[in-house]
C-alpha cells in the first residue's frame, strides 16, 4: 500500500466517522460520550491536509482556495460533491445557530443552559438540552464529512502529470 492510498484510507475514516457521528445524532445515544471524539479528528486532519498544503503550496501562493483549481485532473463530480457538502455543513451550522443562538448547550449541578462566554442565556429543559446537543453533534458531525471529503478525494483521485507523488 503507498502512502497515497494510506493517506485516502485515514481520510475515507474520517469521513465514515462523520456519518456515524450524524447518523448517532439521532439516536437516545450519549452524545455527551461522543462529542470528546471530535478533538481527535481536527488534529487527524490536520495531520491529512499539511501534506496537500506542502505539495500544493506553490499553488496555494496562487489562490488554492480555487476549487476548480483543486478539482482539475479529477472526474466532475468531485466539485459538485465537495461544494454540497460544505453546503450541508453550512445549513447545519445555520440551524443550530438559529436554535442555539449565541451559545452552545452545558451541563452544570444537575441543571441544563444556554452558556455563550460564561454567562447563562437561558434555562433548558433536559429534553431540550439532549436536542441541542445533538444537533451540536450533526452539525461537528456534517464539519467532519466535509473537511475528511476533501483530503481523500485529492489522495485517492489528485494526479500531478509533472510530479510523481508517492
Amino acid at each position: 500500500m503507498t502512502l497515497r492510498s494510506s493517506l485516502a484510507a485515514l481520510s475515507a475514516c474520517g469521513v465514515v466517522t462523520g456519518a456515524c457521528g450524524y447518523i448517532l445524532s439521532f439516536s437516545k445515544a450519549p452524545v455527551d460520550e461522543l462529542l470528546p471524539w471530535c478533538i481527535p479528528l481536527i488534529f487527524g486532519f490536520v495531520a491529512l491536509f499539511a501534506p496537500i498544503y506542502v505539495l500544493e503550496y506553490s499553488a496555494s501562493r496562487a489562490a488554492f482556495s480555487s476549487w476548480k483549481r483543486f478539482a482539475r485532473g479529477m472526474p466532475s463530480w468531485v466539485l459538485w460533491c465537495v461544494r454540497t457538502f460544505w453546503l450541508i455543513a453550512l445549513a447545519h451550522f445555520i440551524w443550530f445557530a438559529f436554535h442555539s443562538g449565541p451559545g452552545v448547550p452545558v451541563a452544570q449541578n444537575g441543571q441544563y443552559f444556554l452558556e455563550a462566554q460564561g454567562r447563562i442565556l437561558r434555562t433548558l429543559s433536559h429534553e431540550k438540552y439532549l436536542a441541542a446537543k445533538a444537533s451540536e453533534l450533526r452539525l461537528l458531525s456534517t464539519m467532519t464529512v466535509a473537511a475528511y471529503f476533501v483530503p481523500m478525494v485529492y489522495w485517492w483521485l489528485h494526479r500531478r502529470p509533472t510530479t510523481p507523488l508517492p
